[in-house]
C-alpha cells in the first residue's frame, strides 16, 4: 500500500506486479486477501454437501423441490436419478478450514433422507450413487454479496460472499 492504495501485488515467487486497481474476488478466501490490505470482510467459507440418489420408482416430470426446512432436490441426469442437499440453519452453519471438503454423510442419513421421505413417500427407498462437498463464500452479516470499491482504499474493488 501507498498513499492508501495498492500499488503492486506480490507473488510467492517473489516477483512483484503493479496495478492500477485491485479486485477481491477470492471466493471463501475473500478475508484473507483482505487482511493482506489491512481489513477484514465478514465472509466465511461454509461447507455444503450434495447427494446424488437413484429411485426405485420414477416420478415423470418432477419439479425442482425446495421445502421450507432448506431442503432440496432436483431431477439429474437420466430418469429415476435426483440431487438433492440442505441449507442447514444458522446454529448448525459452522465455519471451515479452506480445506475441509469432508462429504457428510450422517447429514444424509439423519436429516436429508428423512425429510425427502416425509415430503416425497416414493423417495423411503433409494441409493445414493455419488456425493461431493464444495463451499459456500458465506456472508455473515446478512447473507448478501459484498461489490463495490472499499470505502477508504480507492482502487481497492470486491465481489465477495453472498
Amino acid at each position: 500500500m501507498a498513499d492508501g492504495r495498492v500499488g503492486s501485488v506480490e507473488l510467492q515467487s517473489g516477483e512483484r506486479i503493479g496495478m492500477g486497481n485491485f479486485v477481491n474476488t477470492a471466493g471463501t478466501s475473500a478475508d484473507t486477501i483482505a487482511h493482506m490490505g489491512g481489513f477484514s470482510v465478514p465472509v466465511r467459507p461454509r461447507r455444503r454437501c450434495i447427494f446424488v440418489f437413484r429411485s426405485s420408482k420414477e416420478l415423470p416430470d418432477f419439479p425442482m423441490l425446495i421445502d421450507t426446512s432448506g431442503l432440496y432436490v432436483r431431477p439429474d441426469g437420466p430418469p429415476g436419478q435426483y440431487l438433492t442437499g440442505i441449507s442447514p440453519d444458522e446454529a448448525s452453519d459452522a465455519d471451515v478450514s479452506e480445506d475441509d471438503f469432508e462429504v457428510s454423510h450422517e447429514l444424509f442419513a439423519d436429516l436429508i433422507w428423512p425429510a425427502l421421505a416425509e415430503r416425497v413417500p416414493m423417495f423411503e427407498s433409494l441409493k445414493v450413487t455419488s456425493s461431493w462437498a464444495g463451499h459456500y463464500a458465506f456472508n455473515t452479516v446478512d447473507h448478501n454479496a459484498i461489490i463495490g470499491k472499499h470505502p477508504s482504499i480507492p482502487n481497492w474493488f470486491m465481489a465477495n460472499g453472498c
